[in-house]
């Protein structure tokens, strides 16, 4: 499917082919450089795609190595593969990814950056809903990809080290959320104490994998009562690490 801007003829491919290599071998060695993420796509095992045009900002730099990488995906699987082409007329690197589905709609797109420079793959905080035949982005308003570090919060990040963040709001009616850190698979309790020592809720004691997460107290003990204004104290423990902070419920 094309979309033109301008009225004339279209010839495809855009070169001409004089030598004496086989035409399949040309156009194999005609690829800008080789592909070290790992990431492939058959476009033949699937019915429908869209095609997005865009550049890609490396934590406030626009890609501009064609041996970098950007993919598509729904879950593991590899949906779509593009690296930045150089298009003087614009003077800037552009990424034409064409995405795939068999379903005309609906399914969940994200996306992964590949940096060849730091031989490391970067997250990219943006998801699509496929829907069959759309274009995103243009060669004049080209759609922005940002690519960073995993960050606390990002699917998939695991922490260095253990560690309990201060609870958010604070202080806080009637909710709020507690952030820890694991490094490693560990068993995981954080628990809620009044100022005398006593506990008052549980709010995890469960082994979880390695990752960031949230636990969300609701202002309620074990019983489901609502407790008192006041200070509260919260408590990890997981593994050797303990940690303690405290938190002020106003009502």
């Amino acid at each position: 499917m094309l979309n033109t801007m301008h009225p004339g003829e279209l010839t495809y491919p855009f070169w001409f082919y004089k030598g004496d290599m086989p035409l399949a071998k040309a156009i194999e060695d005609s690829v800008l450089v080789e592909n070290n993420s790992g990431w492939f796509v058959n476009p033949a095992d699937y019915q429908y795609n869209i095609t997005i045009t865009g550049i890609v900002d490396v934590n406030g730099f626009e890609s501009d190595t064609t041996a970098d990488v950007l993919g598509a995906f729904v879950g593991d699987e590899c949906r779509g593969v593009a690296q930045p082409i150089y298009i003087p007329v614009y003077d800037r690197y552009f990424t034409f990814l064409m995405v795939y589905s068999n379903e005309s709609e609906g399914e969940n797109i994200q996306f992964r950056f590949y940096d060849s420079k730091e031989k490391a793959e970067l997250y990219i905080p943006v998801e699509f809903d496929f829907e069959s035949n759309a274009m995103i982005g243009s060669a004049d308003e080209p759609y922005e990809f940002h690519a960073r570090q995993l960050a606390i919060g990002d699917p998939g990040y695991i922490p260095e080290v253990f560690s309990l963040g201060q609870n958010f709001p604070n202080p806080f009616n009637p909710i709020t959320k507690i952030g820890y850190g694991l490094p490693e698979d560990s068993h995981v309790e954080i628990a809620i104490y009044n100022i005398l020592g006593q506990k008052v809720k549980t709010l995890i004691s469960e082994r979880q994998a390695p990752g960031y997460r949230f636990a969300t107290w609701d202002g309620r003990d074990n019983s489901g009562r609502f407790v008192s204004t006041g200070v509260y104290i919260y408590v990890m423990t997981a593994g050797s690490f303990h940690d303690v902070k405290k938190l002020l419920l106003l009502k």
